[in-house]
């Protein structure tokens, strides 16, 4: 951007449209929402683009003054390249990322890609396969707040998406350990069919069989979910399963 028509990228980048997503709602706009941890989660990552400007901009107008002034390189231009990055670069489980305009025109779906990188080419390598007009594109298991912040959409149908619940528990309760009984402070547990995400206090003793968690293991009853007898599981989010919970490690 910097170089304008003399940059090999000049006219890809030309062509990209200004990033959309929840992180350039006004604060009006982000209270119709109604979801306080959207609003949070904005003007953090909005203050993060903004810690990175200063740093990087203190020692460039120090050290390049011919370069790099706040016209040529202004916060504007900085928080467009971040999230024109952040929303179309690929394989960033490689040691490299990489910008493929091609790619940019594929459509998406949920489907798991392959990445390689070597010999400077780039090649995806989908795990199922694929006819005319299929969905190829796969944005990775985003819930839906997350594609909004970093791709500036949602899909129809998520099956990676959740809802954030607070468990208000007593804490006078002898069945619960004080020192993680907050809702942030206490274990996760995940109910990882696309329904619902809880944040829970870690159990001492178990107070029903509905749901059970105990402090040195990850151990649920789940007979709420519609299961024919109570399931357990041990493990965190990547135990993924339907009509059970999924249970993380009391911290």
């Amino acid at each position: 951007m910097h170089l304008g028509h003399h940059s090999f990228y000049y006219r890809y980048l030309s062509t990209l449209p200004a990033p959309e997503s929840i992180q350039n709602l006004t604060i009006d706009e982000l209270a119709s929402l109604q979801d306080p941890s959207l609003v949070k989660i904005a003007g953090q990552r909005n203050a993060e683009i903004v810690t990175w400007y200063e740093r990087l901009t203190d020692r460039l107008f120090r050290l390049y003054r011919e370069l790099f002034n706040a016209t040529s390189f202004s916060f504007e231009t900085f928080r467009f390249a971040w999230q024109t990055i952040q929303a179309r670069t690929f394989g960033r489980r490689l040691p490299w990322t990489a910008l493929v305009p091609l790619a940019d025109m594929l459509n998406r779906a949920n489907h798991a890609n392959f990445y390689a990188y070597w010999n400077k080419t780039f090649e995806r390598h989908s795990s199922i396969g694929y006819k005319r007009g299929d969905q190829f594109n796969s944005y990775d298991r985003h819930p839906h707040y997350q594609l909004l912040f970093d791709f500036g959409f949602a899909l129809r149908e998520n099956e990676w998406d959740y809802l954030d619940m607070d468990l208000h528990l007593d804490e006078s309760s002898d069945e619960i350990e004080p020192s993680k009984a907050g809702p942030r402070g206490g274990a996760l547990y995940n109910y990882c069919s696309g329904l619902v995400t809880a944040h829970a206090a870690c159990l001492m003793k178990p107070a029903s069989t509905d749901l059970v968690m105990k402090s040195n293991q990850a151990t649920c009853w789940a007979s709420w979910t519609g299961a024919s007898e109570p399931d357990r599981l041990r493990g965190a989010l990547s135990s993924r399963a339907r009509g059970v919970i999924s249970c993380t490690y009391c911290p």
